[in-house]
């Protein structure tokens, strides 16, 4: 049985399974098909898996998520022009970095060796520098260099999930407080327990450490700061905090379901500082919503809000505010973005260790 999942003649989709396109629909001849809907103009669909028989899930069920024809028609009027133009960022380097950063929930061990099962298809080819676990602050991050991409990648995890509702709800009782100290960076606050958890634990030295190492040998090679929860405010501190400490001039951030790190002035400083500045949001998705704006905190741009409908998703490029009324903040007033399991997959890459398939 064909289930469609809404297209119009000018979406293209990305397919994997026994899902195809035909004449302007998504269609999906199997329970573990389906297509990523996007309003780029792809050439042909393409599969997710690369042949491998593992699917990518695209979308999650959250009920609360509106229909894209009415509520967010403006996702796929003006996405195509925003997301090649306004971002320079693609599809495909879009997908690639969500995958590395799923790899960051992955055992130490296998990310170090490189044989994790998420260590291939878009990952193929990696090469780690260095893994770091502190036990103490309980975060994670790996760096290495990408030959795909020609470029350094740091990467971070989250907060376990099991914990990630206490952890977004305390949110609501932080505040800016620190000074960065970065040349240029008068009045630019950030909540002191991220720039802490940062620059007090290991991630540090030994991040510091392996960009500087990297960097001698592919000189002029741009860095990428990745992360996801928690470990997208470590990739904000650490977009930064590398720049400086590695003399880099060429740094590229781009988070998925990032909380609220600083206040509008850092925010404005990170972009000024930053060659790339990309925050991915999913549906209503919890961490985003938080530390509330009313407490001093502003979010980053450039947004991109990953919608799910159907079969499929669509990408909406919001403003250059950070805190773009159309987009994830439209759905989240009155305290109604609360979804954890949006914040556990983005672009469909799982950002979270599968206890029943551990990798």
């Amino acid at each position: 049985m064909r289930v469609p999942a809404r297209l119009s003649n000018t979406q293209k989709a990305v397919c994997w399974g026994s899902a195809h396109v035909e004449q302007g629909r998504a269609y999906s001849t199997a329970a573990d098909s389906g297509c990523f809907v996007n309003s780029l103009r792809l050439s042909r669909a393409q599969a997710l898996t690369d042949g491998d028989s593992e699917p990518w899930s695209p979308f999650n069920g959250s009920g609360l998520v509106p229909e894209v024809p009415t509520a967010i028609m403006w996702l796929i009027e003006e996405a195509e022009a925003r997301f090649a133009n306004h971002t320079g960022l693609d599809l495909d380097l879009a997908l690639q970095l969500a995958q590395l950063n799923s790899v960051a929930y992955c055992h130490a061990e296998n990310v170090a060796a490189w044989n994790c099962t998420r260590c291939h298809r878009r990952a193929t080819g990696f090469l780690p520098e260095a893994v770091v676990f502190d036990l103490g602050w309980d975060l994670f991050g790996y760096a290495g260099y990408s030959p795909a991409l020609a470029a350094m990648v740091v990467a971070f995890r989250g907060t376990d999930s099991h914990s990630l509702y206490n952890w977004a709800e305390n949110m609501r009782y932080w505040r800016t407080d620190l000074h960065v100290p970065f040349p240029d960076a008068e009045n630019a606050l950030v909540h002191t327990g991220f720039f802490v958890s940062y620059n007090n634990s290991s991630l540090e030295p030994n991040m510091t450490a392996a960009v500087r190492a990297m960097a001698a040998r592919h000189p002029g090679a741009p860095l990428y700061a990745i992360g996801h929860s928690m470990g997208a405010a470590m990739a904000t501190i650490a977009a930064l905090d590398l720049k400086f400490k590695a003399n880099l001039s060429d740094v590229r951030l781009v988070t998925f379901g990032s909380p609220r790190v600083g206040n509008d002035v850092f925010a404005r400083f990170l972009q000024s500082q930053t060659t790339m500045s990309v925050r991915f949001t999913h549906d209503r998705d919890i961490v985003p919503a938080w530390p509330p704006t009313w407490v001093g905190f502003h979010h980053v741009a450039t947004e991109i809000w990953q919608v799910d409908f159907g079969l499929g998703s669509v990408l909406g490029v919001c403003d250059d505010s950070g805190e773009d009324p159309r987009c994830h903040n439209s759905v989240c007033f009155l305290g109604l973005c609360t979804s954890i399991s949006d914040h556990l997959l983005y672009l469909g890459a799982h950002m979270y260790n599968d206890q029943l398939a551990p990798c």
